[in-house]
């Protein structure tokens, strides 16, 4: 039995959203660094944009545990408007949080005055910019085809009727 095409960009999107983690959560840990200077503690916190990819990454995992989980094993608890809503909503918090950390990192030598931004932070961002990307590329093929099905009837959600009723001698 073939696997169904959104299984597959399923796990594919669970595999970039693991990749993204480790990538966002390594520039979390680079930027938040605390010093002392003076007896005085200082610390640095990471940027809200990144802070907000991380957020999209828990978000996506939540999201693709009950996708996955709905359409695999338990299928009483699928519904084709959900599943729509919340592809829809985690393909605007991707395009978003690509957007947003795009411009942070390309936006990096004018913010740190430093014309070489070469630090390995940097790279791991550059990176997670792409993988977001792809994210948000892969969230619009799976909310394209979750609106394909659901408008096309193909939706099976629990609150159907089971078959119409046949009027013999009609």
């Amino acid at each position: 039995m073939a696997l169904p095409i959104i299984l597959i960009l399923r796990a594919v999107q669970a595999l970039f959203t693991i990749i993204e983690l480790g990538l966002s959560a390594y520039g979390v840990s680079q930027f938040s660094q605390c010093y002392s200077s003076i007896g005085i503690d200082y610390c640095d916190s990471s940027p809200g944009e990144l802070n907000f990819v991380v957020f999209n990454c828990i978000w996506t995992i939540l999201v693709l545990a009950y996708l996955i989980l709905s359409i695999t094993i338990l299928k009483k608890f699928a519904h084709g408007i959900a599943a729509l809503a919340l592809d829809a909503i985690t393909m605007i918090f991707w395009f978003s949080g690509f957007i947003a950390l795009a411009v942070r990192v390309g936006n990096s030598d004018a913010y740190y005055g430093n014309s070489d931004v070469h630090t390995p932070a940097y790279d791991a961002l550059r990176a997670a910019v792409a993988f977001a990307a792809f994210l948000w590329a892969l969230f619009v093929a799976t909310t394209v085809l979750n609106a394909l099905e659901h408008f096309r009837g193909g939706s099976k959600t629990t609150t159907s009727r089971g078959p119409a009723p046949v009027h013999s001698g009609v």
